[in-house]
């Protein structure tokens, strides 16, 4: 998948405006699947915005998906170069049929090719349909060896130079304070955004 070959659901608009809401109570208008989060009933944490209305639950779980195998997100298709964190920016990779799918951050690319990777997403049915979903702590985007990256590819024992490990500590990222036994030597870790911690 090439960033613009996704093909167009065989959804409704989702983004048009909506109509007033219906007269049955359980029916609500929307423009996006997170319009319906307030309304959420009892039940499967799954809802659609689907011809300007809110689905949820069961119902929501039976849309189809218009193709799973053009559906498919990864960072990889997009321009993940980088000289610094901040040219990166964290992205949900994966299959795009499933509900939530792009909730947890688990990848980065470069922050200018994030406009592609919305539109691309805007394409696929969790544009249209979303779950409530918890993510796990993530580290990052950070940038090492000239990619974006994400979690653990932030971390390596080898980012703690001679300097930090002699003096009995280790370098670690997105550290904002060490712990009681204080801060290693200035400029002992391989990246700017890293601390060396004392052991």
């Amino acid at each position: 998948m090439r960033p613009g070959e996704l093909g167009p659901l065989a959804l409704s608009d989702a983004a048009s405006t909506p109509d007033a809401e219906g007269s049955d109570a359980s029916t609500f208008a929307c423009l996006s699947p997170q319009d319906c989060t307030v309304h959420t009933p009892a039940g499967p944490a799954v809802f659609c915005c689907i011809d300007k209305t809110c689905i949820y639950g069961q119902a929501a779980l039976s849309v189809p998906c218009s193709d799973a195998e053009v559906q498919t997100i990864q960072a990889s298709n997009y321009d993940q170069s980088c000289a610094t964190d901040s040219d990166c920016v964290a992205v949900g990779e994966g299959n795009f049929c499933l509900a939530g799918a792009g909730n947890c951050p688990s990848a980065a690319i470069n922050k200018s090719a994030y406009a592609a990777y919305q539109a691309d997403v805007a394409r696929t049915q969790a544009a249209v349909c979303t779950a409530i979903s918890s993510c796990v702590a993530s580290s990052g985007p950070c940038c090492r060896h000239g990619t974006c990256q994400m979690n653990l590819a932030c971390f390596s024992p080898a980012d703690t130079l001679p300097a930090c490990a002699d003096a009995g500590g280790v370098c670690s990222a997105f550290v904002i304070q060490c712990g009681d036994k204080g801060t290693g030597p200035a400029d002992s870790c391989a990246y700017s955004d890293e601390m060396c911690c004392l052991n």
